[in-house]
Order: C-alpha cells, then structure tokens, then sequence
C-alpha cells in the first residue's frame, strides 16, 4: 500500500485538505464546509475531509502516514492543544490528541499563518533555486480578517517562549485608537486589515459625497474598493493608495525587527488583486529613496506577494512529512 501524507486547512467557512504520496506529488485534493458548532461537529466536518481527500488519492486509510493540520488560532504545537480559536469555537480542546485516537498515526497541529509561513519557505526554495543560497529566514505576513505574521529561521519555524511570535496584529500602534478583541487599544490590526481597510475606505469617502461606494453603507465591501480602484476611479484608488502606504510602514517596522531574507505576503486581501502591490511597491521605492537602510533591508526582488497559492496546505505537507519521518 502506497504511503500518503496528509494537509488540513482548518478555517472558519471550509477544510481544504491534500493528499501527497511519498514523493511528494499531489495525489488529492478537496474542499468541504466546517462544522464548528460543537467540538464534536468539527470532528464530523475533518473526518470528511480526510475520508474524501484519501477516496480521491485512490488510497485506503491505512495508507495515511501522517498529517499535520493549520488552525486560526493559538496552539500549542507541542502537544496538538488548540489554547483558543475563535472561529472554531475551540477553548483549551486537545484537537491533536481526538485526531490521533481517530486516524491512529502522528497528527501535528498548528497555527495557520505559521504553518502557511513554513509553505511559503518550502515554495520559494522549489520555485526558486537561484535563490537557495540567500534563503535562510522568511517572513510570512498574512493580511485578511486579520493581521500576523510566522518566521521561518534555517527551515525551522520560530514560534517564541509562549508560542506568540508573529502576533504584530496586536502591536499597539495608536493608545487612542479603536478597542481589539484582545483588550487593547490601536491594535496594528485595527489598520491594517479586511475591517482596517473598510474604515479607512468610509474616512476617505466622507470627502467624495455621493460616491457610488459610499451609496452602500454597511454593504460595503474590500472587493467593491479593490474593483473601484482597478478601474482608475479617484476615491477607490486613494484608498488603496493611503491602505498601501501603512502597510509600507509596517514592512519597514518588521524588517527593522527581524532583518529576514525573504519578506512574503499572503492573505485575503493580497488575494484580491494585484492594485495593492503595486501601490505598496511605490511607497517602499520612495522609503528606499529616503533612507539608506531600507534600501538594504527591503530590496524589492525580496518582497514577494504569493497571491492565489494555498501556503497552508503546502506548510501543512511537510508537517505532516515531518511528523511523520518521527514516528517510532
């Protein structure tokens, strides 16, 4: 029976989960909707997810290797302990420990973000191989719902003392700012986000009465700005102009921070086109111009947006790789 290693993609809407077999080559790959009610309808939602994505490697679940999984929220990856996930509705639940005892084989959890940062380290080193010698850090920053960040040093991933490393979405940035989830004031992620954009996009319209955009009131959405701005519009294009330009600061400040080799952006709202980035490349070319040391830090053939890719499940492969080259 040939082995197959599998990826799980734990969201708040769907599971995206892959197959691959010992050489790594895709085997399968499916979607199906989260149940998270109840910890147990979670449960139902993976068993489905494993089952159809194995149906379709055309193999048996005795076939299963390993399978390392991403989950929105704060894990302890030692042990498979989901401490806290919003969108799953899990508190302190041993999710790794409930899905050994069902598959019977190594199961490693965890963060998404961080996983999809260990993804994008293991495709830029096959995508890229001119590149092989200078990568050995990697900053993933994920821009969607929310904002964090996952550090990938030497091919390993850093998660820090209590598992928080790239959590810069709750970096206080404004003490008068609006109040997070977390309990703070000014969060980097009250700005530089999906709602972060939204806010930003009703401060600029309150100059351009009458706006189409500004006719939808609470119907307005990230993808309408993005639209808006593709088509050359004024306000839309402000927007995203004004949004990019936080973001630029942001880079500055991570870099600043951890000095990687590789600076890599993912995330909903990088999926959403390509007009962000390309404003986000105007304002590093002019903190290039301005300051000597973002010139060495932030090289533009070092920033890469992966828009489209699923960093998740390719970080959730060599988990599972991994865990599973460990078994005894």
């Amino acid at each position: 029976m040939a082995p197959i290693y599998l990826s799980l993609d734990i969201g708040g809407t769907k599971i995206a989960a892959a197959a691959v077999d010992a050489h790594l080559q895709m085997r399968g790959r499916i979607t199906v909707p989260t149940r998270s009610a109840t910890p147990a309808a979670l449960l139902a939602s993976i068993r489905q997810a494993v089952a159809e994505v194995v149906s379709q490697a055309g193999a048996e679940p005795g076939a299963i290797q390993a399978v390392g999984c991403g989950v929105p929220g704060q894990v302890d990856a030692a042990t498979g302990l989901v401490r806290h996930a919003v969108n799953l509705n899990l508190s302190h639940y041993p999710l790794g420990a409930r899905l050994r005892e069902e598959l019977g084989r190594p199961v490693a959890v965890e963060n998404d973000v961080r996983l999809a940062s260990l993804g994008a380290y293991h495709h830029l080193r096959r995508t890229r191989p001119n590149d092989r010698l200078h990568l050995n850090s990697l900053l993933y920053i994920s821009i969607g719902t929310g904002l964090a960040a996952g550090l990938v040093i030497n091919g390993q991933l850093y998660r820090g003392r209590h598992g928080l490393a790239g959590e810069i979405g709750h970096v206080p940035v404004d003490p008068d700012g609006p109040r997070c989830a977390c309990g703070a004031r000014g969060c980097a992620e009250e700005y530089i986000s999906g709602r972060g954009l939204l806010r930003l996009a009703r401060e600029h319209l309150s100059r351009f009465p009458g706006h189409p955009l500004l006719t939808r009131g609470d119907e307005l959405t990230t993808r309408a700005i993005f639209q808006a701005a593709a088509a050359g519009d004024e306000a839309g294009s402000a927007i995203i102009d004004a949004f990019a330009a936080r973001m630029a600061r942001l880079l500055y400040a991570v870099a600043m921070s951890y000095d990687p080799d590789f600076i890599v952006l993912g995330g909903g709202i990088i999926n959403a086109g390509p007009v962000l980035f390309q404003a986000l490349q105007r304002h590093m070319e002019e903190m290039r111009t301005e300051a000597p040391v973002a010139r060495m830090l932030l090289p533009p053939e070092r920033i890469i947006a992966l828009a489209g890719e699923n960093m998740g499940i390719q970080g959730g492969i060599m988990l599972a790789v991994d865990a599973g080259c460990c078994r005894t």
